[in-house]
């Protein structure tokens, strides 16, 4: 059986990833925004009575129970996944036991296998939201179209000249850096034992240009790499701004201050993460 894990963006949604991670278990997507809505999720989190509502909103039967040491040896027997209350302050969905562990997905870190005594001793007060998928009301619910990713490539494309350019100028360097080892073994082989010493000199201009070359290769990369980054950030950034200022009110005072900025964090991040692949994993080739 294969447990399905979806991670939080922020620490009060783990609520709501909750319920996404039991929907995507079922067959189903929802978008975490459109859960949080639906739970009513606040800068504290989100309440057991909230997350009940919320998934019968979403098509579940929903139901809050208390397990006791009695219950607790007939869990298996319960409809999981079921969502727990972890450590007093978090949401984990239960997916059951495992050999001598529990698999746990957690929205924090992702999918966990705790012993019986972590468990016991992590969901303290025993409450559980069981959830059935209604029949009828279940599969009624619209899937959510995610696609973060193909959003992303749409942004890149319009660069895929410079990208290209930079990929191409990229393996030249690769090449380049071969050619070097080969001149030196020429040093080693011939120069040094006939003592030629005028294919010294050409092996040592040969060094020298391929050297340069390079050196000229990488500027030009590198500037290259800087204005594809810039213009995405750029674009990036406006996207993102233009997006905030047509949300409501409620979406600022369900979330906390630093949430924001910690996105504009994450398009730098992104950018670093784009301008590395670009300039290192076609050389990995020569490595």
């Amino acid at each position: 059986m294969k447990y399905q894990t979806v991670l939080q963006h922020s620490q009060e949604d783990c609520g709501a990833v909750c319920l996404a991670t039991i929907a995507k278990h079922h067959g189903r997507t929802f978008a975490i925004n459109r859960i949080r809505e639906i739970v009513g999720t606040g800068q504290q989190g989100t309440t057991l009575l909230g997350l009940r509502r919320g998934a019968e909103t979403m098509g579940f039967n929903a139901r809050q129970v208390r397990v006791t040491a009695r219950l607790f040896k007939q869990l298996n027997k319960a409809p999981l996944p079921a969502i727990i209350h972890w450590k007093g302050d978090h949401w984990v969905v239960l997916y059951g036991k495992k050999g001598n562990k529990y698999a746990i997905a957690d929205p924090a870190v992702g999918l966990r296998y705790v012993t019986r005594k972590e468990l016991t001793s992590s969901w303290t007060n025993g409450m559980m939201l069981l959830l059935v998928p209604d029949a009828i009301r279940f599969e009624q619910q619209p899937d959510d179209h995610v696609s973060g990713f193909s959003r992303f490539l749409k942004r890149v494309l319009p660069y895929r000249g410079i990208l290209g350019e930079a990929l191409l100028i990229n393996l030249v360097i690769g090449v380049l850096s071969l050619a070097t080892p080969f001149l030196f073994q020429i040093l080693t082989d011939d120069v040094l034992v006939r003592g030629d010493t005028q294919l010294l000199t050409v092996v040592a201009i040969g060094v020298v240009a391929i050297n340069l070359f390079s050196s000229i290769l990488q500027f030009i990369q590198s500037n290259l790499i800087s204005h594809f980054t810039q213009r995405l950030e750029l674009g990036l950034v406006l996207a993102f701004g233009r997006q905030i200022l047509r949300l409501p009110l409620s979406y600022y005072e369900a979330r906390r201050s630093g949430e924001i900025v910690s996105r504009l964090r994450d398009i730098r991040e992104i950018n670093q993460l784009v301008s590395q692949v670009v300039m290192g994993l076609p050389r990995q080739i020569f490595t």
